[in-house]
This record gives C-alpha cells, sequence and structure tokens, in this order.
C-alpha cells in the first residue's frame, strides 16, 4: 500500500497484516526551518509560525509543541466528523472552524473578531437607533457560493449602516482572511475577496488627530490640578510621567519595581479574553515588554502610592501585589480609570476651565509630546513607548508639534 505525501506506513505489527486508522499513521510530512522532520501532519512556515494539517483542514501554532497539540484535536475533530462537508460549509460554520483552530490568537483578539464578524452578519445590536438595519452578509450563505459582487455589496452595506471607516476596514479585514483561508483548506479555489480596496476616512478624522491627542501644557496642569481629589490620583500621575498604556499601569506589579538596576520593568498587561472577561497578559506586542528608567520624580510617585495603600489597607502590600488598587482594595478597572477621569473632567467643567474630552491614551500622548519638544531622541522614545517601528511614533506624534518644528527650523536659519 502507498503512503499518502509518499512516507513510509508503519504496519501495525509484525505480520499482522492489519493496518492503523488514520489517526495512528506516521509519515513525514514536512520540516522546520532547519531541516528537522517534524512527522505526522506538521510543517513549519517560513515565517516561523507551525501548520498543522489533515485531510484538507489546517491549524496554526507558534511552537512545535502547540502544532502536535493542535494536529491531536484536529484529527479528533476530523474522525468525529466535526467538520461539515465543504459543499455544505456556511460562513457561520467556518467562522467558528477559523476561530477555534487560531492557537496564535490572543484572546482580547478572538473577541474583537467574534465583533467584526456580528457587524459583518448583522448579529450585532446597532448603536444608531432602533431602526433595523440591512444585513451586510449572511452567515447562512454557503462559502462556495461566495462572489466578489457579494462582498462589494457587503462593504457598501457596512458603510450604509454608518459604521466608520476604520470599523468597516477591520470587518472587511476579516473577511479577506477569513476567505484566504478557505482557498488553503480546498473549500473555494480563488478568494472572492481579490481586489477589494479598503475604505479611506476624512482626513480630518485620522486617529492621529482625534484618538492621539495631547495635551497642552496649560490643558495638563489644570487636568493634573483638577486629578488631585482621586483616589487614583497617582496611577494617572505615573502613566503621564511613564507613557505606559492603561493596561500595563492597570497589571503593574510590585516585584516589576526593581530600584537595584533603577528601573520599571513592563512585563504584564491587563487585557481581557474573548469572552471579554478582564485577565493578566502579556503586553501588547513584543516590543511593548521593555525597561523604563526609574527616576526620582517616578520614585516619589511611587513611594506616595505605597504610603496611600498602608494607610488605607495596612502594611500588607505583598511582592505580587498590584501596584495600583481600587479603593476597595482590587484591581483597577478599565472603566473605573474611565470615571475617574470623567469626574476630572467635569470638576475642570465646573470650575470654569472645561477642555475637550479625553480618554486615559491622553496622558500617552502627552508623555510623548513632551518627549519631543524637551529634544528626546526619537528612537529613545520609540523604546520607551514600546511601539514596534520608529515611523509610528513619529507618525502619531510628530504632528501635534507646530512650535517645535518652527523653533528647530530657526536653529538652522544661521546656515543660510
Amino acid at each position: 500500500m502507498k503512503c499518502q505525501r509518499g512516507g513510509n506506513l508503519k504496519a501495525g505489527g509484525k505480520g499482522s497484516g492489519q493496518q492503523k486508522t488514520a489517526a495512528e499513521r506516521t509519515w513525514t510530512m514536512g520540516k522546520n526551518l532547519k531541516g528537522k522532520e517534524l512527522g505526522e501532519g506538521l510543517s513549519q512556515r517560513r515565517d516561523g509560525r507551525y501548520m498543522a494539517r489533515y485531510k484538507g483542514k489546517s491549524r496554526y501554532a507558534d511552537t512545535e509543541r502547540e502544532a502536535r497539540a493542535a494536529y491531536r484535536q484536529l484529527v479528533q475533530d476530523v474522525e468525529s466528523h466535526a467538520f461539515v462537508n465543504k459543499s455544505a460549509l456556511t460562513l457561520d460554520e467556518y467562522f467558528k472552524e477559523w476561530l477555534a483552530g487560531r492557537y496564535d490568537l490572543k484572546g482580547s483578539t478572538k473577541a474583537n473578531y467574534k465583533t467584526w464578524y456580528n457587524i459583518l452578519t448583522g448579529k450585532r445590536k446597532w448603536q444608531h437607533g432602533d431602526k433595523p438595519k440591512k444585513k451586510p452578509l449572511d452567515g447562512g450563505r454557503k462559502v462556495q457560493s461566495l462572489e466578489k459582487r457579494d462582498i462589494t455589496a457587503a462593504q457598501a452595506a457596512l458603510i450604509a449602516n454608518d459604521n466608520k471607516p476604520e470599523t468597516v476596514n477591520c470587518v472587511m479585514g476579516l473577511l479577506k482572511q477569513l476567505m484566504k483561508q478557505a482557498v488553503q483548506d480546498g473549500i473555494i479555489a480563488i478568494t472572492p475577496c481579490y481586489g477589494i480596496k479598503t475604505v479611506k476616512g476624512k482626513r480630518e478624522e485620522r486617529a492621529s488627530n482625534t484618538i492621539h491627542r495631547a495635551l497642552t501644557r496649560e490643558e495638563q496642569a489644570a487636568f493634573m490640578e483638577a486629578a488631585k481629589g482621586e483616589w487614583l490620583y497617582n496611577m494617572i500621575d505615573f502613566m503621564l510621567r511613564t507613557g505606559v498604556r492603561s493596561g500595563e499601569a492597570r497589571g503593574l506589579r510590585w516585584r516589576d519595581i526593581d530600584h537595584r538596576k533603577r528601573q520599571i520593568h513592563i512585563r504584564n498587561n491587563r487585557t481581557w479574553d474573548e469572552n471579554r472577561r478582564e485577565i493578566d497578559g502579556s503586553p501588547k506586542t513584543e516590543t511593548s515588554t521593555r525597561d523604563i528608567p526609574l527616576t526620582p520624580e517616578i520614585k516619589t510617585v511611587l513611594d506616595r502610592q505605597r504610603q496611600q495603600l498602608r494607610d488605607m489597607f495596612g502594611n500588607i502590600q505583598g511582592f505580587n501585589d498590584p501596584v495600583f488598587k481600587s479603593v476597595q482594595g482590587n484591581i483597577v478597572t478599565k472603566s473605573s480609570l474611565k470615571t475617574a477621569f470623567d469626574r476630572t473632567l467635569s470638576r475642570m467643567e465646573a470650575s470654569g476651565h472645561g477642555i475637550e474630552p479625553i480618554t486615559p491614551h491622553a496622558l500617552r500622548d502627552t508623555f510623548a509630546t513632551r518627549a519631543i519638544e524637551a529634544g528626546m531622541n526619537p528612537q529613545t522614545l520609540k523604546t520607551l513607548l514600546g511601539h514596534s517601528s520608529l515611523s509610528m511614533t513619529m507618525d502619531l506624534y510628530a504632528h501635534v508639534l507646530p512650535d517645535t518644528k518652527r523653533e528647530e527650523m530657526e536653529k538652522i536659519a544661521a546656515a543660510f
């Protein structure tokens, strides 16, 4: 008997003449990037990720160990008929199958994918009134029946349903991923998403001009003064002085404060799982795992925070305890931090010094802006912020500094 893909089939026993089941066969499917044989159903892609494949179905993993586990589960799913016939496979069924096999995704990413898919298939409650909205794409449609005109119509419906351009692009990006995988799984021959362009928003609506808004020096001083009455004031001050993300500050532990090396280790991040429950997770990206210098000013903030916790809860703060706690002694939630911001903004409004609404992310933007104004090397700023590229840092923050550009031009005026 010939083996699939040219491998050598191992007999069930010496002279027994019995065959092993499909799940028990062993043959060479691929090698890793170093040339090592991986065995049945496994291969490693050029980007370093592993692929487990069985009877036209595939799943991906970051490590060989995870790939082997994924392959065992894949065999079990296929042999137990967890997968339906390709020709009858609906979009809903394939999305569920595809998402379950994405072992490489964080829970928060899976949660976003579910949200975007629900927008695509009209399963999400609309936020623009009770008027029924048109389904961009029916989740009950067979994957093999989808054509490019269906995808184009879906994109048009997303726009007509008052979704923001970035939301439309996220939804369509998910659909493109799904259809590309369907091609690799042999369900369809070509992707119907080929040639579908992204939606461009208005220039003034770019994230760098809206979400990423830094406080002016005057706004910064007024906001910090108004925030002094908040229990989370020390946390707000810490975020402003370090540029850390909200989740990184909320996930900080006392063990991360290295007084000997005078560093703050950013190793943890408060995020959420695919069911939108807050959990401890890794930083946003690989470069987000970083060390921030523990300056005397930041040390003062942390000493003040430790004393506040001692006054409230006694001298019982453990090495693994959160640096910042709620007034009840729990981990600070994203919503409670936003509430502190809203109360601060309300006090500013009542005192006649109101400013445009901001989110906690404005502290990170303000830190970056003050750093650039002070002449910090962009590469150093990139490292402190945990950005993966210098262009990301400069694209987000350099545009808010017209005065700095003017000052820099004046410096070289004498050269001409």
